[in-house]
Protein backbone atom coordinates (compact mmCIF):
# COMPACT_ATOMS: atom_id res chain seq x y z
CA UNK A 1 0.00 0.00 0.00
CA UNK A 2 1.31 3.60 -0.84
CA UNK A 3 2.49 5.00 2.21
CA UNK A 4 2.91 8.49 2.43
CA UNK A 5 4.47 10.63 5.48
CA UNK A 6 6.02 13.65 6.68
CA UNK A 7 9.26 13.98 7.90
CA UNK A 8 8.46 16.97 10.11
CA UNK A 9 6.07 14.73 12.35
CA UNK A 10 8.89 12.11 12.37
CA UNK A 11 11.37 14.64 13.27
CA UNK A 12 9.64 16.23 15.92
CA UNK A 13 8.64 12.61 17.50
CA UNK A 14 12.06 11.49 17.30
CA UNK A 15 13.56 15.03 18.88
CA UNK A 16 10.59 15.20 21.57
CA UNK A 17 11.85 11.55 22.17
CA UNK A 18 15.20 11.54 22.80
CA UNK A 19 15.07 15.27 23.95
CA UNK A 20 17.93 15.36 26.17
CA UNK A 21 17.62 18.84 27.53
CA UNK A 22 14.11 18.36 29.03
CA UNK A 23 13.40 18.94 32.83
CA UNK A 24 12.25 16.21 35.25
CA UNK A 25 8.46 18.42 35.50
CA UNK A 26 8.01 18.77 32.08
CA UNK A 27 8.41 14.69 30.93
CA UNK A 28 4.86 14.58 31.40
CA UNK A 29 4.15 17.01 28.85
CA UNK A 30 6.73 16.34 26.48
CA UNK A 31 5.18 12.48 26.21
CA UNK A 32 2.05 13.81 26.14
CA UNK A 33 3.18 15.99 22.70
CA UNK A 34 5.30 13.47 21.39
CA UNK A 35 2.28 10.67 21.75
CA UNK A 36 -0.05 13.63 19.69
CA UNK A 37 2.38 14.24 17.42
CA UNK A 38 2.51 10.10 16.52
CA UNK A 39 -1.41 10.09 17.04
CA UNK A 40 -1.47 12.97 13.98
CA UNK A 41 1.61 11.76 11.72
CA UNK A 42 -0.58 8.48 11.64
CA UNK A 43 -4.17 10.16 10.79
CA UNK A 44 -2.34 12.34 8.57
CA UNK A 45 -0.94 9.00 6.73
CA UNK A 46 -3.93 7.32 6.40
CA UNK A 47 -5.65 10.32 5.10
CA UNK A 48 -2.83 10.71 2.17
CA UNK A 49 -3.30 6.23 1.66
CA UNK A 50 -6.95 7.14 1.20
CA UNK A 51 -6.57 9.90 -1.40
CA UNK A 52 -3.77 7.95 -3.19
CA UNK A 53 -6.05 5.24 -3.26
CA UNK A 54 -9.50 7.00 -4.40
CA UNK A 55 -6.74 9.09 -7.01
CA UNK A 56 -6.42 5.47 -8.73
CA UNK A 57 -9.29 4.61 -8.71
CA UNK A 58 -10.74 7.43 -10.61
CA UNK A 59 -8.61 9.81 -12.41
CA UNK A 60 -5.89 7.23 -13.25
CA UNK A 61 -8.83 4.93 -14.56
CA UNK A 62 -10.73 7.87 -16.55
CA UNK A 63 -7.79 10.36 -17.19
CA UNK A 64 -4.88 8.34 -17.27
CA UNK A 65 -2.64 10.65 -19.42
CA UNK A 66 -3.35 13.64 -17.57
CA UNK A 67 -2.75 11.97 -14.06
CA UNK A 68 -0.05 10.26 -14.74
CA UNK A 69 2.21 13.39 -14.27
CA UNK A 70 0.72 14.25 -10.78
CA UNK A 71 1.09 10.67 -9.54
CA UNK A 72 4.87 10.11 -10.57
CA UNK A 73 5.61 12.68 -8.25
CA UNK A 74 3.28 11.23 -5.76
CA UNK A 75 5.60 8.44 -6.02
CA UNK A 76 8.56 10.40 -6.12
CA UNK A 77 7.68 12.23 -3.01
CA UNK A 78 7.00 8.81 -1.08
CA UNK A 79 10.00 7.68 -1.66
CA UNK A 80 11.64 10.84 -0.40
CA UNK A 81 9.88 10.46 2.53
CA UNK A 82 10.43 7.02 3.02
CA UNK A 83 14.46 7.60 2.70
CA UNK A 84 14.19 10.11 5.67
CA UNK A 85 11.82 8.18 7.50
CA UNK A 86 14.15 4.46 7.58
CA UNK A 87 16.87 6.34 9.11
CA UNK A 88 14.52 8.31 11.54
CA UNK A 89 13.24 4.61 12.45
CA UNK A 90 16.96 3.43 12.46
CA UNK A 91 17.69 6.58 15.03
CA UNK A 92 14.52 6.00 17.11
CA UNK A 93 16.12 2.27 17.58
CA UNK A 94 19.03 3.66 18.71
CA UNK A 95 17.66 5.65 21.43
CA UNK A 96 15.34 3.27 22.63
CA UNK A 97 18.48 0.76 22.92
CA UNK A 98 20.87 3.38 24.97
CA UNK A 99 18.12 4.23 26.82
CA UNK A 100 17.39 0.61 28.36
CA UNK A 101 14.89 0.32 26.31
CA UNK A 102 10.69 1.21 25.52
CA UNK A 103 9.17 1.36 29.52
CA UNK A 104 5.05 1.02 28.37
CA UNK A 105 4.23 1.76 31.97
CA UNK A 106 6.02 5.27 31.91
CA UNK A 107 5.62 5.56 28.04
CA UNK A 108 8.85 6.65 27.39
CA UNK A 109 12.50 4.78 27.83
CA UNK A 110 13.53 3.76 31.04
CA UNK A 111 16.64 6.17 31.61
CA UNK A 112 14.21 9.03 30.38
CA UNK A 113 15.92 11.46 33.03
CA UNK A 114 19.67 10.69 31.07
CA UNK A 115 19.78 13.87 29.43
CA UNK A 116 22.82 12.45 27.51
CA UNK A 117 21.26 10.10 25.29
CA UNK A 118 20.14 12.06 22.50
CA UNK A 119 23.82 13.26 22.57
CA UNK A 120 25.68 9.80 22.27
CA UNK A 121 23.13 8.92 19.67
CA UNK A 122 23.50 11.37 17.34
CA UNK A 123 27.50 12.51 17.67
CA UNK A 124 27.92 8.96 17.41
CA UNK A 125 28.64 7.57 13.62
CA UNK A 126 28.05 11.54 12.66
CA UNK A 127 24.37 10.56 12.58
CA UNK A 128 23.16 14.13 13.66
CA UNK A 129 25.23 15.80 10.78
CA UNK A 130 23.87 12.83 8.17
CA UNK A 131 19.82 13.55 9.29
CA UNK A 132 20.77 17.20 9.06
CA UNK A 133 22.08 16.82 5.22
CA UNK A 134 19.22 14.33 4.43
CA UNK A 135 16.44 16.68 5.57
CA UNK A 136 17.87 19.35 3.48
CA UNK A 137 18.01 17.29 0.58
CA UNK A 138 14.57 15.92 1.30
CA UNK A 139 13.18 19.33 1.06
CA UNK A 140 15.02 21.11 -1.88
CA UNK A 141 14.10 17.58 -3.63
CA UNK A 142 10.49 18.28 -2.28
CA UNK A 143 10.38 21.98 -3.45
CA UNK A 144 11.54 20.50 -6.85
CA UNK A 145 8.96 18.58 -7.57
CA UNK A 146 6.82 21.58 -6.51
CA UNK A 147 8.69 23.38 -9.31
CA UNK A 148 8.34 21.15 -11.84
Amino acid sequence: MFRKTTFIYSLATLLLFACGSRPDGNSIAYRNLRMSLEVSRDRWVQEANDRIIAFRQTKMKNEPERAQPFYDKALIADSLTQRLDTLLDSLRAELIAEGDGFDTAINDVRKYKDRSIARKVLLRNNDGARLRLLINDTRENMLLLLDS
